[in-house]
C-alpha cells in the first residue's frame, strides 16, 4: 500500500484513508504499545495481559534502539540490540498468527516472520484488522 502511496486501486469498504495509515504507521514505529494491546484483546487476552504484553514489546523496542545507539561505548552492545529485536518480532509474529488464526486469514509461520520483520507495518495492519472486528473474515 504505500508504493501506491496509501491509495490502492483494489481498495475495500474498510480500508483506511491515507492519514489513519501513516498515523498508524508513526505510532506503531515509536510506541507500539497501544496497538499491540488492541490486537492482544481482539485475540481474546484479557486487558491487563494485554497491557503487558504491550509494556514488554514497547520495552523491547526501545532497549532495541537503545543499545544501537550505545554501539561502541560497551562490550557486545550490538549483540544485545539484534537480541532485543528478535525477540519483539518474535512476539509481533506470535500476535500476527493468533490474529489470523482467530480471524480464519490464510498465511504461514514464514509470512508472519518477514511481514514482522518490518514491524511498524505489521502492527499497523494487525491494528487496523483488529479494530474492524471480524467484519474483513
Amino acid at each position: 500500500d504505500f508504493l501506491e502511496a496509501y491509495n490502492p486501486e483494489t481498495a475495500t469498504a474498510s480500508a483506511p484513508d491515507a492519514k489513519t495509515r501513516v498515523i498508524a504507521f508513526v505510532k506503531s514505529f515509536v510506541f507500539p504499545f497501544d496497538a499491540v494491546k488492541k490486537i492482544k484483546v481482539a485475540v481474546g487476552t484479557e486487558e491487563k495481559v494485554a497491557m503487558l504484553n504491550g509494556a514488554v514489546v514497547t520495552g523491547l523496542l526501545w532497549t532495541w534502539f537503545g543499545c544501537l545507539c550505545a554501539t561502541g561505548t560497551g562490550y557486545n552492545t550490538t549483540t544485545i540490540a539484534w537480541t532485543m529485536y528478535f525477540i519483539m518480532i518474535f512476539c509481533i509474529a506470535s500476535m500476527r498468527r493468533e490474529l489470523r488464526e482467530k480471524r480464519n486469514v490464510i498465511g504461514n509461520w514464514f509470512e508472519d516472520y518477514c511481514c514482522a520483520a518490518a514491524y511498524p507495518f505489521a502492527l499497523a495492519q494487525l491494528e487496523h484488522e483488529a479494530e474492524n472486528d471480524s467484519k474483513l473474515a
